[in-house]
């Protein structure tokens, strides 16, 4: 209607508050812009250092990072990715790089997957055989779930299953060891590492 214009919502604002042009002028002052720099090696060191892990590993963006994990949780042509319904494609676009198939999984009022329709789905239409997580319908294995905090809401972890309560790599639960929970972020590109053979992500 004349006259009622919407006020217009962002869908994110950038929010410079320290010394963010400091250090980007630092940057291109040392000729440091693309590929490496002492920035990175900070980055890395410190993320490393807070998370109490022994190496992070920063990339050029979320999706190289989950691409790299899929590939580190042993993602394979025909293998099952969960998936949230509510997402950027950068989050599933890894998925189909590995040719693997993306499971779309619904979410809840917090906007991130629903872990009670994700318990479901592992426990009536999925069982657990020689160590794998089988979809029974298509007999495929389902390999990961990557996870998505949306908007500035948080899934529940604890009962998706990082805390063991449904199923996770390394960790104890229902399925446990029977695939690999990701989990996307808010800020840039990182992987970060116990071992080899445990990751999660940050985006």
């Amino acid at each position: 209607m004349p006259g009622n214009e919407k006020e217009y919502i962002p869908l994110s604002v950038p929010c410079f508050e320290g010394n963010e042009k400091k250090y980007v002028n630092d940057a291109l002052a040392q000729g440091w812009v693309s590929t490496g720099g002492a920035y990175i090696t900070r980055l890395e060191e410190q993320l490393a250092a807070y998370l109490n892990v022994k190496k992070a590993a920063a990339c050029q963006s979320g999706t190289a990072a989950l691409h790299l994990a899929l590939l580190e949780c042993g993602v394979q042509p025909g293998d099952l990715v969960i998936v949230p319904t509510l997402t950027f494609i950068a989050a599933v676009n890894p998925v189909r790089y590995q040719y693997a198939e993306p499971v779309f999984m619904d979410c809840d009022e917090s906007l991130c997957m629903d872990p009670v329709k994700l318990r479901g789905f592992c426990e009536r239409e999925c069982s657990l055989e020689d160590g794998r997580l089988v979809h029974t319908a298509s007999g495929k294995t389902v390999k990961a779930v990557i996870v998505v905090h949306v908007f500035g809401n948080f899934a529940d972890m604890e009962a998706i299953g990082c805390g063991g309560s449904i199923w996770s790599a390394r960790h104890r639960g229902r399925h446990g060891g029977a695939g690999h929970v990701l989990y996307t972020g808010a800020l840039c590109g990182q992987i970060r590492g116990h071992d080899r053979g445990f990751w999660r992500i940050f985006f």
